[in-house]
């Protein structure tokens, strides 16, 4: 089906056709303007029983899940790419990187960057469980 110009015409009072600064501008503002506190990188996906635990920690720790975003099958090259990326604090679960130290908040460019053990590691060692309580409640705990 095809409309006549002058159908087209007589259906608006006026046509407004945007121009292409106005179409960026519109474009520019779909995108979030604010970037998560949190981002937690891991090395595989957790499954039910370690997002259970996961959620458990974060509460404790009083951080929000809309401050968090979670990325999956990330390796030790690519944690680079994260440590500017806008977030205030970076964790890594269960990833090795030499250059950090375990269960101690380094600062990384503008990101506060945490690196531990894996949630299946984590879950069943009080010792390792105490050590990230000790970090977690001195950056998010009042």
């Amino acid at each position: 089906m095809t409309i006549e110009p002058e159908a087209l015409y007589s259906m608006f009072d006026t046509l407004f056709l945007p121009n292409e600064k106005e179409v960026q501008t519109r474009k520019q503002e779909t995108k979030p303007t604010s970037k998560c506190r949190v981002l937690m990188v891991f090395e595989k996906e957790y499954d039910a029983e370690e997002s259970e635990f996961l959620n458990k920690i974060l509460a404790a720790s009083k951080i929000k899940p809309e401050e968090v975003e979670t990325k999956f099958e990330v390796t030790s090259e690519q944690l680079p790419e994260y440590f500017e990326n806008g977030s205030s604090y970076l964790l890594i679960w269960g990833i090795n990187y030499p250059q950090l130290e375990s269960y101690k908040f380094t600062k990384k460019g503008t990101t506060n960057v945490l690196m531990i053990d894996s949630l299946s590691t984590l879950k069943n060692n009080q010792s390792l469980k105490g050590k990230l309580w000790n970090c977690l409640k001195e950056e998010f705990v009042n």
